[in-house]
């Protein structure tokens, strides 16, 4: 069986933005601002969670250059912890805090500002991915 994924390239700051994917799976994502971390609610109407296998939301802090990825990866029917990667380097940032939640009809990613780097101050969302297995 193949697998199916859905992509949505955004480029919201801190502001709700909303466009459809191809696949009509990921209908809105909206980046919340708060003081000590950056919140991505991705709307998900058709959203199967027992055949949910990833979420991947890429990030870029503005004025760099760098882009993460945080994401979180089901391996034999169990979701693995959440993975930020510094995508430049490709290296995995330690980062306590960061969350990837599955609700009903919602994916929400939290991930603490000070895991992206000295004083960001906004952040885009350049990419979302939900796929399935």
């Amino acid at each position: 069986m193949g697998a199916a994924v859905t992509a949505l390239a955004v480029t919201a700051a801190a502001a709700p933005a909303a466009a459809a994917s191809p696949a009509g799976h990921v209908t809105e994502v909206d980046v919340t601002d708060k003081p000590h971390s950056v919140v991505v609610r991705l709307s998900v109407p058709d959203l199967d969670r027992a055949a949910l296998d990833r979420v991947a939301v890429e990030l870029k802090p503005r004025g760099r250059q760098t882009t993460f990825t945080v994401g979180r990866f089901r391996f034999d029917g169990r979701w693995g912890r959440v993975v930020l990667v510094q995508d430049d380097l490709g290296a995995v940032v330690r980062c306590r805090g960061d969350r990837v939640r599955v609700r009903a009809h919602r994916i929400v990613v939290r991930v603490p500002k000070r895991c992206l780097g000295e004083r960001v101050r906004a952040v885009r969302v350049r990419e979302a991915q939900v796929g399935y297995r």
